[in-house]
């Protein structure tokens, strides 16, 4: 059984300044000053428990079974004023034409899967996953299946120059 957390922060922010007569933005010869604030905020946790055993003799099986948790979250706020009324002084208290705009959003995924692996005599191999998805953003569930068959023929043919053959057969489905 495992179980991990982690978190991930950080905040951007940005002041841009233009004065008085300044060729840059063209549209604003009076002069610009802009602050943009952005706040990013990630937690993702999972959960796994892992199980082996031999069924008998000749298969062993494992299987793991898991949980995954993601949240986001984001901030935008963006502030500028134009026309400064005085020279050099570079607040937004200075500016006579003032815009503001600002957003977030807010994302939490979850997910459970699983993964189940059989083999017998280490030549015929079973494997069959799957994963299950959920967003709150657009509140759906998504499946994710997948299964593969795999046979080990090498074992069966004794020639010196022949050293490794396998075939495979696999399905898998993704998103939509």
């Amino acid at each position: 059984l495992s179980y991990r957390l982690g978190t991930d922060v950080y905040t951007d922010k940005r002041l841009s300044i233009f004065s008085i007569g300044s060729n840059q933005p063209d549209n604003a010869p009076g002069g610009e000053i802009s602050e943009n604030i952005q706040t990013h905020r990630y937690v993702y946790q999972d959960i796994l428990a892992t199980f082996k055993r031999s069924l008998t003799d000749d298969i062993d099986a494992s299987l793991m079974l898991g949980s995954n948790v993601q949240y986001e979250h984001s901030q935008d706020q963006y502030l500028r004023g134009r026309d400064l009324t005085i020279p050099g002084y570079y607040n937004l208290s200075n500016a006579s034409n003032l815009y503001a705009n600002s957003s977030y959003s807010v994302l939490k995924k979850t997910g459970v899967f699983g993964d189940l692996n059989v083999n017998y005599k280490e030549y015929v191999f079973l494997n069959v996953t799957a994963r299950q998805d959920r967003w709150s953003s657009f509140n759906k569930k998504i499946l994710y299946p997948s299964a593969s068959l795999a046979f080990v023929f090498s074992d069966f043919i004794n020639q010196k120059w022949f050293t490794f053959g396998k075939a495979r057969v696999a399905y898998a489905q993704a998103g939509k």
